[in-house]
């Protein structure tokens, strides 16, 4: 977090709380820190304890207006451009190859910002590269070379279904939005060690770009909402190296072999 909003000794609830009440009275750090714990959570905002801040991509408001007052904000802008590419590909997947060009558009106009202020800045040559293989399918994004988590759980019936994305630096931050994501997917009493039985869940851990821990979770799910995960039973490990940037794309192995582009945060993608 900055300087100016270093809630560390807080829980992240109640940081993230105050956070949206500094943000909503025109702070612009405190709309881009807001923003980038958004980017954290489930972006349809319906599935989200958080669906009071917006229907949906809820850091996209919180990042517009930290740009809107500090244009020259690298790291709300590549969350931004981050945010408009997952959008852009999600529209390219629903309406078989056909999505709103003006969401192509402005990402790249981000991360052209980003390069004329940074000409060497990786996470906006990552980001350009990413869209023109959306565009162009031919394996172009490069692998990050960075450390960090990563937390998938996944349906399948047949040969469809869809798989939940969590991709983070920070371990606390990281189990923070792992909890609420798993709690999205839980009803009233639900149990989560039966409810997430047949989702294999779990944790990789990336030094360098490359997976070099999994962690299942079937035996560390806890017994209600209130603790999904049982995160005194193993050591989630420190990273080593350098981080993967706020809003940098990376790519990361599915369970079954695949490879998925993720961007920093949380992502649902249709996996076929």
């Amino acid at each position: 977090m900055s300087s100016d909003h270093d809630e560390t000794e807080l829980p992240l609830d109640a940081a993230f709380e105050r956070l949206h009440a500094d943000a909503a009275a025109g702070d612009p750090r405190a709309a881009g820190e807001l923003g980038r714990l958004l980017c954290l959570l489930p972006q349809d905002g319906s599935l989200t304890a958080w669906s009071w801040l917006a229907p949906e991509w809820p850091a996209e408001p919180w990042l517009r207006a930290a740009l809107a007052s500090r244009p020259d904000d690298i790291d709300s802008a590549a969350l931004l451009a981050g945010l408009l590419t997952q959008r852009f590909e999600t529209g390219l997947r629903v309406h078989d190859g056909d999505s709103d060009t003006a969401l192509q558009d402005e990402a790249t106009a981000l991360y052209s910002r980003i390069l004329g202020r940074d000409p060497d800045n990786a996470t906006a040559k990552a980001g350009l590269a990413a869209i023109q293989d959306l565009l162009d399918p031919a394996g172009t994004t490069p692998v990050s070379g960075y450390g960090f988590y990563c937390a998938t759980w996944s349906a399948h019936s047949g040969s469809a279904g869809w798989v939940s994305l969590l991709v983070a630096t920070d371990p606390r931050e990281f189990r923070w939005a792992f909890d609420r994501q798993l709690r999205c997917g839980l009803d009233g009493d639900d149990d989560p060690a039966v409810f997430f039985a047949d989702t294999e869940p779990a944790i990789t851990v990336y030094r360098s770009g490359e997976p070099t821990r999994l962690i299942r979770l079937e035996r560390h799910l806890g017994r209600s909402a209130e603790r999904p995960v049982e995160w005194s039973e193993f050591t989630l490990p420190s990273l080593a190296g350098d981080l993967l940037p706020v809003g940098h794309p990376a790519q990361v192995r599915l369970g079954h072999g695949s490879e998925r582009l993720a961007f920093y945060g949380s992502s649902v993608y249709n996996d076929y």
